[in-house]
């Protein structure tokens, strides 16, 4: 009986780790900057590592018909507005305004209940990650390369993301990560209740 519960515990294990391994995601590949001046040889302009497509004329994709004022971007499968200036702001008479963090967040909400942005009702506040993965680090002031692949009316340096900035005791979980789009995609903390640096771009995952 003994040796029949030692097999049947060996077995299971085995079986546990085979399914464990079996599922296991692939590494996730990290895109090169788009860095592409070199400096010093050994930097990032001269090696240019990681996974080609940054730069590529055909990473943003425009979109048709209904998803006219939306792009896609192939290299991470993120479908972004195209246009902040049509984004509805809860409260305000103007799209595209900024807002507080929380508003950001319930804006989005309204706007897949009533107004699908390109027939979508899956929007959301992007995480500084995804926020992080439109910068270009060949560019100093994001706009112009930003405006070169397809979007429009980036008028906000400062960008929400839904990423609480945990940082020092003043900050703690009042602030939100922003990214600042005019000075080369820094990342920095700002006040949640801030009402007039905070713009709202919202993305969607690819189906």
């Amino acid at each position: 009986m003994n040796s029949q519960i030692i097999k049947f515990l060996s077995l299971f294990l085995c079986c546990s780790l085979v399914a464990e391994y079996a599922v296991a995601a692939p590494p996730a590949p990290i895109p090169q900057t788009g860095q592409t001046q070199s400096n010093l040889a050994g930097d990032d302009g001269s090696l240019q590592k990681g996974t080609i497509g940054t730069n590529s004329a055909a990473r943003f994709v425009a979109g048709r018909g209904v998803e006219a004022n939306c792009v896609t971007d192939k290299q991470t499968g993120l479908m972004w507005v195209k246009d902040l200036k049509t984004i509805p702001i809860k409260g305000s008479a103007t799209s595209g305004s900024p807002t507080t963090w929380q508003n950001a967040i319930d804006s989005i909400s309204d706007i897949n209940v009533t107004k699908k942005l390109c027939g979508h009702d899956d929007w959301r506040l992007p995480n500084i990650k995804e926020l992080r993965s439109l910068v270009n680090y060949g560019y100093g002031n994001q706009l112009p390369w930003l405006a070169k692949n397809g979007f429009t009316n980036l008028d906000g340096n400062y960008i929400w993301s839904s990423t609480t900035g945990y940082g020092t005791p003043s900050f703690s979980v009042a602030a939100a990560l922003v990214v600042d789009m005019y000075s080369g995609g820094t990342v920095g903390r700002a006040d949640k209740t801030e009402t007039s640096l905070g713009h709202v771009w919202p993305v969607r995952n690819l189906k």
